[in-house]
This record gives structure tokens, C-alpha cells and sequence, in this order.
């Protein structure tokens, strides 16, 4: 007998000790996601199963006793335990980013985890004592019942959250309205969703609120934006040529899409003015309030600019005993006076500026906004009233960079409309700035009452080209298309034919 229980003894150790360090070369052999499978065979499992079978085989205790019964209910416990495990690696193992395991929360699986290994857990207590587990279940219904009233909301959030998860209504990162909050979502986890709105606040919203209302996600399904802006503008203009000024603004707006393309639409006949809406994308939903801020701005300049009123409810009361006196603009006061200091004006006498200053025609420009760009063609030019511009001129690696600074008094663009050359640099106003804008008009009724000035321009013109080409020092795809002081004649009746002249 003990020379049999000796031999049982060695082998059962020998099985032992091979079946461990074939885990362990298996262990390291094997892909990251089972390493901690053979470890936990290695080290629990086999130790486990040697235990039963000493206790059965050399020890002679019996399958009845009670050692014998704790022993194969612990190994049953663990045995569950580690089907557990196996499920859950082999349910996460190379799972692609767009599977239905990618998108299963771990929340969710661990919930699935916890529920097999307690069922199992009550199936091997019942299987090793022979007990009956109907009172169990009973029992368990019962509290599950009183355990689910009482943490209805925390369930409540907690499902919710599991929906958010496999739906995907919303991500981190993405702007979202939920109710009357709009936020830009932080943190999604198993009770809440936190948001952190314009105002840098932090707000956390339950999950259960979420499930329950509607949610705008502004960053799906991708990052462009669109919105609406809406503006009464006055029954005295066309709308066909109120759809185009916006338009114009809106593409002049930094950080609106030229695609799509800016939708205007009149939208009805109000009571004191027409309504307008004027649809508009941009790139991303966090620059949406400096663009519409920046949009609604150039609107307004661009509706001066073309003398289209912004009406607004007013309620007017005449008086007859006292006259209606209208309110003066002194403005061409101030233009009659700059243009006397103009070089191209200097022999003109108050009478001849008096005309020209009654033709030209005053325009305000915003911060940022172009009067010209290089390379248009125009049939005007401006003078500055009140304010700064800077000169823009493109670089040979394709950057735009300044060039100068014309202040109020200076006059810009010129030489587009004396010698037909395309614009030479681009003009942005630096602030809010008032311009006079000099067209062919003005100086058509200025050359019809002194025609002799025509020479006065071209002179002018020749030698401001002089200029243009000595300070680049080289004869750019603009100077060799404009004549030269020599040219001066050819000059003289090019303005004439412009002007009708001839």
C-alpha cells in the first residue's frame, strides 16, 4: 500500500509539474489577451485540481465529507470564476473599431460577467450540497424587486448611459443641445454626461434627463455647421439686389464656406420692412458666435455702403407750429477740404471742388474690410475721410503682406481709373473708417466744365507710374502694360476716349 501511494504521489506530482510549465511556455508564447488565462490556470486552477484529487486519491477522504465538500465548492467557485474570464477575453480579442464588441461598453459586459458568475456560482452550491435553491430564487426576486425600487433613478441613469454607448447619439468633443443647454460634451460616463457651455461652466447632466429629451449634436454627422441669420431691410429696395449684397457680405465674412454656397431667401412683407434670412456654413460649430458676430457686422456696413436702410418700429410726431428741421452732415464740408490738399486736385479752383465734392458719394468700412483688392479691375478711387487703412501687397511666396499705412487725407486706387491698370495692391480699413469714393461719374462732370485738366491727369498718372516702377526696380506684368512718362500723350487720349471726349 505505501509502495502504491508513493507511485501515485510521483506521478500526480510529475502531471502537476508538467502541465505547469506547459502553461507557463504557452504563457509566454501566446497573444497579450490570454496571458492572464494560462497564468491563472498555472497558478490557480492546476494547484486546485491537485488538491481535490490528493485529498480523494491518497488521503482516502470521502466525496461526502464535509472537507470534501468545501473543497469542491471552492473549486467550483473558481472554476466559474475563470469561465468568466475566458468569456470576457475572448468576447474583447481583436475586435475592430467599428464591431458590435467595440461599441459594447466593458460597463456592460462586466454587468453580463457578474450575473454568470453569481448563477453559476449558486448552481455549484446547489450541485456539490444537493440543496434546493428555490427559497434562493425566491429570496433573490424578492430583494432584487425591493433593490430595484429603491435605486430606480441610479438604474435609470445607468441604462440610459449603456444607450448613449451603443447608440452613439454623441461623442467627446462635440458641441450638443439638450434642452435649453448648449455645451461642448467633456465626459460621458455610466450616471452622466458633462458638458462645459461658452461661459467655461461646467454642467453635469444625468443620464435618465438625456433619455428623456431631445439632443442636437452640432458636430454630426460632421464637423460643417450651418446657420440662420435673419434682417428686415426697407421696403425702397430691390430685393433681388438686397439677396446679392448679402451674399457679398457673407463671402467677405473670414470663416464662412464658399461651399455650400450662402442661401439668401425674402421670407415675408412685415409690417415696416422685408424679411430677410440668409443661410451660411462654416467649418466648425466652436466659431460659430465670432463668425455670425463678424457676419452681422459687415451686413450692416454693406447695407450703408449701398444706402439700404435697416428699418425699425418708430413712432414719428410732427409739430405744425415748428418747422421740420433736418439734421446737417458737415461730412462734405471735411471732403471739400481734403480734396483741396490732394495733389491730383491742386489746380482746381473751390468752385471745381464744390462740384466734385457734391458727386462723390460717402461709404463706411468696418475693421477688417477690403475697399480694394490687387488685381481688380475698377473705375474708382477713394479718398480717406476719417481713419487708417493698410496697403496689401503679395509676396513672391504667395503671402500678402503690408506694405503701408494711408491715413485720413490720402487718396488710393487711382491709377485703376487715370491709366486702366489693374489694382496694384489691396486696401483693409484698420478700423471703423469713412471714405469718399471718386468713380467716373464725378470726374466726367468735372472734366465736362475743364477739359484742360485731362492733360493735368495724365501728367499725373505718368508720373505716378515713374514711381511705381523705380520703387520695385523692375518692370512687373502691371507697369508694362501702363504707358510711361513718355507715353504721357498716349495717356491724354486714353482718358479722353474714357471720358467721352474725344
Amino acid at each position: 500500500m505505501n509502495e502504491y501511494s508513493d507511485l501515485l504521489w510521483a506521478g500526480g506530482g510529475s502531471a502537476f509539474i508538467a502541465l505547469w510549465f506547459t502553461c507557463l511556455i504557452i504563457e509566454r508564447r501566446t497573444d497579450r489577451h490570454f496571458k492572464a488565462l494560462f497564468r491563472y490556470v498555472r497558478n490557480i486552477i492546476l494547484p486546485g485540481f491537485f488538491i481535490l484529487w490528493a485529498l480523494e486519491a491518497l488521503l482516502g477522504i470521502q466525496s461526502t465529507d464535509k472537507v470534501a465538500l468545501v473543497a469542491k465548492t471552492l473549486f467550483g467557485f473558481i472554476l466559474v470564476w475563470f469561465l468568466a474570464n475566458v468569456l470576457k477575453v475572448l468576447f474583447f480579442a481583436d475586435r475592430g473599431q467599428n464591431s458590435i464588441r467595440a461599441r459594447t461598453p466593458r460597463l456592460l459586459v462586466d454587468i453580463v460577467r457578474l450575473c454568470f458568475v453569481v448563477i453559476g456560482c449558486v448552481l455549484v452550491y446547489s450541485s456539490v450540497w444537493h440543496k434546493d435553491i428555490s427559497p434562493l430564487l425566491t429570496t433573490f426576486g424578492v430583494g432584487s424587486l425591493v433593490l430595484g425600487l429603491a435605486l430606480q433613478d441610479t438604474l435609470g441613469n445607468l441604462f440610459s448611459g449603456l444607450a448613449l454607448v451603443f447608440e452613439r447619439p454623441l461623442s467627446v468633443g462635440d458641441w450638443i443641445q439638450v434642452g435649453d443647454l448648449i455645451g461642448k460634451v467633456q465626459q460621458i460616463n455610466w450616471r452622466s454626461v458633462r458638458i462645459v457651455t461658452r461661459e467655461l461652466n461646467e454642467i453635469t447632466i444625468p443620464n435618465s434627463a438625456i433619455g428623456k429629451d431631445r439632443i442636437t449634436n452640432f458636430s454630426s454627422p460632421s464637423k460643417v455647421f450651418g446657420f440662420k441669420v435673419s434682417i428686415g431691410f426697407s421696403y425702397d429696395a430691390a430685393p433681388n439686389i438686397v439677396r446679392e449684397m448679402l451674399v457679398e457680405a457673407a463671402l467677405a465674412t473670414p470663416g464662412i464656406l464658399s461651399t455650400p454656397d450662402p442661401d439668401p431667401r425674402t421670407l415675408e412683407f412685415g409690417a415696416y420692412a422685408v424679411q430677410y434670412e440668409l443661410r451660411v456654413f462654416i467649418s466648425a460649430y466652436d466659431d460659430f458666435v465670432a463668425v455670425r458676430n463678424e457676419l452681422m457686422t459687415r451686413i450692416w456696413y454693406a447695407a450703408r455702403r449701398r444706402g439700404i436702410a435697416i428699418p425699425y418700429p418708430i413712432t414719428t410726431l410732427y409739430k405744425t407750429e415748428v418747422p421740420y428741421a433736418p439734421i446737417c452732415d458737415d461730412s462734405s464740408g471735411l471732403v471739400l477740404s481734403l480734396l483741396g490738399k490732394v495733389p491730383l486736385f491742386t489746380s482746381l479752383n473751390e468752385s471745381d471742388l464744390g462740384v466734385l465734392a457734391h458727386e462723390v458719394k460717402i461709404e463706411r468700412y468696418g475693421k477688417g474690410e477690403f475697399l480694394m483688392r490687387e488685381g481688380e479691375v475698377g473705375d474708382s478711387f477713394f479718398l480717406i475721410v476719417q481713419g487708417d487703412c493698410t496697403v496689401l501687397v503679395g509676396a513672391h511666396d504667395g503671402r500678402t503682406v503690408p506694405a503701408a499705412i494711408l491715413q485720413g487725407g490720402e487718396i488710393c486706387g487711382e491709377m485703376s481709373l487715370l491709366a486702366g491698370t489693374p489694382r496694384i495692391a489691396s486696401i483693409q480699413a484698420r478700423a471703423d473708417i469713412s471714405v469718399a469714393r471718386i468713380g467716373k461719374n464725378a470726374l466726367s462732370v468735372l472734366l465736362a466744365r475743364r477739359p484742360e485738366l485731362v492733360q493735368t491727369f495724365a501728367h499725373y498718372a505718368a508720373e505716378r507710374v515713374d514711381e511705381i516702377e523705380a520703387a520695385r526696380n523692375l518692370k512687373s506684368a502691371v507697369t508694362e502694360a501702363v504707358p510711361t512718362q513718355g507715353d504721357e500723350r498716349a495717356l491724354t487720349e486714353r482718358l479722353r476716349r474714357f471720358f467721352g471726349l474725344a
